[in-house]
């Protein structure tokens, strides 16, 4: 028998007493110099598992307790590791400890459960600044979710050098004001959502060949250059209110007029640029003062004493702790340091503290981390943002197009470094998943003459060839590239057979391969780029262009757009149906028609009734007051053609067109703005009630006064809505009832759509509600009050239509949208004449249906609107969807990348518009819609 063990309890920890106060001069006074000194100095932690009498766990007690550091540096673990950790050494500080991590692209950078999104450079391929705005808020909130309060990200190096050993990836592209404007987004994401963001590497890692963990790397730039590429992101990231900046470990000489000490140590980098020039007033961090750069420069403990002598505020991972703050003291105290600069920064530090809320709580609940970290809501962002970050370089011989045909028998070639064991183990199982039948050969940095012949063997057998290369950018390594023997392997199986290059990491691994003339970016090794990599492979749309050049002949922007290959037939819809069944029972409206089209294959489902015992038409024939939908359907598509015929100036004042409009500011409003909902005017006002004719109510909006600047807030306005129709009207020089009907609905057979619409049998209308104000049910008649006052004939609302005629308008939209951009190898998967069918140019129906980020933070495109948090579209549709939804419980989305158009009528008004039960149903069918698209293999 075992003899029972009696547990081994630890020390007990220190119990520290709470801080006096919040207030940072005032608890800076409570603080002796050494006590200041240490709220500077983070010393670097591993993130996983550790018992409590671990050797580096007890390390890092000692700093806690002892040195009484001001915070700590988490690096790679578990959620529930790091926050359980973190938890622990926040039970023993004096001062709550400030708690960072290098959060680059996503939480998962540090945190092996959290939500993995491609590089950055992968993020600047979609194009959309708005996906590092949403990586910013996922990381912000799964961050703070483990205890991390602030990120060492985003990274602001433009990679304008290829051989960058270090950078390469982790920066969104080459192109400064690319970079810049992805580099605010994140800001903007991490800092509205909780945590504090710092961008690195000041003044710019990007043009070098060292690695700063081994050497100094040198940046042979004047200020001129700097001024146009380095520095450029950071002023953005700058205006955007970022709270941290990090240096470089790197020689500037030209500005310093010293090569040979790092600009770290430097006050002409991070006083003279940073302060003075840049004019940033928050926290300069220091980059890891235990690397190469800095400690064979000038040692450990003088490195900490330079670096805050040249103007940091937070010393990070110094070589050994105690020694970097005994070197601080001594500074201090023989006057090198001034008393008032260490107050300075340190004050920094505390305020920080209290403005991420420490000294209310420093610890985080454990049972709360699995309800934010790696959520489905934050999974399915992430799977959208790799779906449209995939970049088809090339496609010389067609090999892609090929195996996106069909499936059939490849073989997949893996390679990974020894810390990417696993890389490409989630395409593998994704290409099993959706029909391909894969043999697989592993090689690594270390593989030999054997292993290549094995690999050549197995590469034979295949018909077509999967070549995936997984190269990141990783410290202390010193290069960056594949082995000699893997090129060689790769470049002669392409010129036997057909062979994709996917590169799961750097985009330059191609160079050197002559005969490779396929070639796939996904941008980084994990399950959700590889899902997305195996999605464009089989089938998914291709979207994504390159953010950098690739030596010798890819340029900037290089990218062949593919349309989804979808299989309608195979699609299982019954999830889709089984949900709004489930909703008409619940009462949420009396019916509704769902109409899906996926590459111009349609199906239908209709349930319910129209509002007494008549079932709603299965045949899908049913007309439906369309509601806002007519802001969509109606006006904006005049708008377009307006602007495509010349007739209508989107920069131009309302006024130009509609003289009455002006006065109190009304005079600076465009066209622009009233399509973006940004006038200035209010959402709304009772017009059936102020006017008494279509002219009053006319005569009012034009004199309605403004509520903000013109361009100074989003606020969505049917009074816009009616303003803009005049400006179409009088650019046409008839009624937009009579301007539809005779140039857009016909062109686009669209026969049951229309204002004021007729009684028919075989086309019946839903009724809407039992109207106060006109003593009646309504049915055939619009269901907006204002609108009614506008003789049923408005931009804002009017329109009655069916799920057919909705449909062929939202596959016009597609095809355009396509054709705006697709090669023409693609172009034979469209319908003969479809996107021209009305005359307004392909190019102009991609402008009205982006989001424009316009003013900042808005999700609206002109007219249209994206997808948003939370949206009708739900969180399955890409972010190059464009929709609307109608007051009366209509809606119309469309997802170009996987040329899905998702209409969906319902009456939920009727009897009564007291009806909120419908809005959440819209999002939910968009999923089941989405989610059975995608399981067809249509992702």
């Amino acid at each position: 028998m075992l003899a029972a063990c009696a547990p081994h309890r630890p020390a007990a920890a220190p119990v520290p007493t709470a801080p006096p106060t919040d207030d940072p001069d005032r608890l800076l006074a409570t603080l002796t110099t050494r006590q200041k000194v240490a709220q500077l100095v983070m010393p670097w932690i591993g993130g996983g598992y550790a018992p409590f009498d671990d050797a580096a766990f007890a390390k890092a007690t000692g700093w806690v307790d002892s040195l009484e550091v001001g915070g700590i540096i988490v690096s790679i673990g578990s959620p529930h590791d790091v926050a359980a950790k973190l938890n622990a050494l926040q039970r023993r500080a004096r001062l709550p400890l400030l708690v960072a991590s290098d959060l680059e692209s996503g939480s998962a950078f540090r945190l092996t459960g959290g939500t993995p999104f491609p590089s950055n450079m992968g993020v600047g391929a979609t194009g959309r600044d708005r996906d590092a705005w949403e990586m910013g808020r996922i990381t912000a909130l799964e961050g703070r979710a483990v205890g991390i309060h602030l990120a060492f990200a985003p990274v602001a190096d433009v990679n304008s050098n290829p051989a960058n050993p270090i950078i390469n990836t982790r920066s969104f592209g080459e192109d400064p004001r690319a970079v810049a404007r992805f580099v605010a987004a994140e800001v903007h994401g991490l800092e509205a959502h909780g945590m504090p963001a710092t961008v690195k590497h000041f003044p710019g890692h990007g043009d070098t060949e060292t690695d700063s963990h081994l050497a100094l790397p040198l940046v042979g730039a004047g200020w001129d250059r700097l001024d146009s590429l380095e520095l450029v992101p950071f002023r953005a990231a700058i205006a955007a209110g970022v709270t941290a900046v990090m240096s470089a470990h790197l020689a500037v000489p030209r500005v310093t007029g010293d090569s040979a000490r790092p600009g770290t140590l430097q006050p002409a980098v991070l006083t003279g640029l940073l302060r003075d020039s840049l004019g940033f007033r928050g926290l300069a961090v220091t980059d890891a003062l235990d690397m190469g750069a800095i400690v064979r420069s000038v040692g450990a403990g003088e490195a900490v004493v330079q670096a805050f002598l040249a103007g940091a505020d937070l010393l990070l991972q110094p070589a050994d702790p105690a020694v970097a703050i005994d070197a601080m003291v001594a500074a201090v105290e023989s006057g090198r340091v001034s008393p008032a600069r260490l107050d300075a920064s340190v004050r920094k530090v505390l305020a920080l503290k209290r403005r991420v809320g420490l000294f209310r709580a420093r610890t985080v609940p454990l049972d709360s981390v699995m309800t934010v970290v790696g959520r489905q809501e934050f999974q399915a962002v992430a799977r959208d943002v790799a779906r449209r970050a995939v970049v088809l370089a090339e496609d010389r011989q067609g090999v892609v197009d090929s195996l996106r045909a069909r499936r059939g028998r490849r073989a997949v070639l893996l390679y990974g470094d020894e810390t990417q064991g696993s890389a490409g183990n989630a395409l593998v199982q994704e290409l099993r998943a959706r029909g391909d039948t894969v043999t697989t050969f592993r090689l690594f940095p270390a593989s030999g003459p054997a292993s290549y012949d094995s690999a050549r063997a197995v590469l034979a057998r295949a018909p077509a060839v999967v070549a995936s290369v997984a190269v990141r950018a990783s410290a202390w390594r010193g290069s960056i590239g594949i082995p000699p023997a893997l090129v060689a392997l790769v470049d002669s199986v392409a010129r036997a057979k057909p062979l994709v290059l996917v590169s799961l990491g750097s985009p330059y691994v191609r160079q050197g391969m002559p005969n490779v003339g396929s070639y796939l970016l996904a941008w980084a090794a994990n399950a959700t780029t590889e899902w997305a990599a195996a999605g464009a492979l089989t089938g998914a749309a291709i979207t994504g262009h390159l953010p950098v050049r690739i030596p010798p002949d890819l340029p900037l922007g290089a990218g062949l757009e593919r349309p989804a290959l979808a299989t309608p037939a195979a699609v299982d819809w019954r999830p889709a149906a089984e949900a709004l069944d489930s909703a008409i029972a619940a009462g949420a409206a009396p019916g509704a028609v769902l109409a899906v089209s996926v590459a111009h294959r349609r199906w239908y489902h209709g349930t319910g009734v129209l509002g007494d015992s008549l079932p709603v038409a299965p045949d899908s024939l049913t007309r439906y007051d369309l509601a806002s939908l007519t802001k969509v359907v109606g006006l904006t598509t005049a708008v377009m053609l307006g602007v495509s015929e010349g007739r209508l100036d989107l920069a131009a004042p309302v006024r130009r067109y509609v003289p009455a409009f002006r006065g109190g500011g009304r005079e600076r409003v465009t066209l622009r703005q009233l399509l973006l909902h940004e006038s200035g005017l209010p959402a709304w006002r009772p017009l059936y009630k102020d006017a008494a004719t279509r002219a009053a109510a006319l005569a009012l909006v034009d004199t309605t006064a403004l509520d903000t600047l013109p361009g100074a807030r989003f606020t969505y306005s049917d009074l816009g809505a009616i303003a803009l129709t005049q400006a179409v009207e009088a650019a046409f020089g008839t009624r937009l009832d009579t301007l539809l009907a005779s140039r857009v609905f016909p062109a686009l057979g669209m026969t049951r759509t229309g204002y004021l619409p007729a009684p028919d049998s075989a086309s019946p209308i839903a009724p809407t509600e039992r109207d106060p104000w006109r003593g009646r049910m309504l049915q055939g008649e619009v269901h907006d009050e204002n609108a009614a006052r506008l003789d049923g004939v408005s931009g804002h609302a009017g329109l009655f239509s069916d799920a057919q005629d909705l449909l062929a308008f939202g596959e016009w939209l597609v095809d355009a949208w396509w054709a705006a951009g697709a090669p023409p190898a693609t172009r034979g998967d469209r319908a003969p004449g479809a996107a021209t069918a009305l005359p307004i140019p392909p190019a102009l129906v991609r402008e009205f249906t982006a989001a424009q980020d316009e003013p900042a933070g808005s999700s609206r495109a002109l007219g249209w609107d994206t997808p948003s948090a939370p949206s009708s579209a739900g969180t399955r549709f890409s972010a190059l969807s464009f929709g609307h939804t109608g007051f009366t419980g209509t809606s119309l989305w469309v997802d170009p990348t996987r040329r899905l158009v998702l209409v969906l009528l319902s009456n939920r008004v009727h009897p009564t518009r007291d009806n909120p039960r419908w809005h959440p149903v819209r999002a939910l069918v968009a999923d089941r819609v989405a989610s059975a698209v995608d399981a067809s293999g249509g992702r």
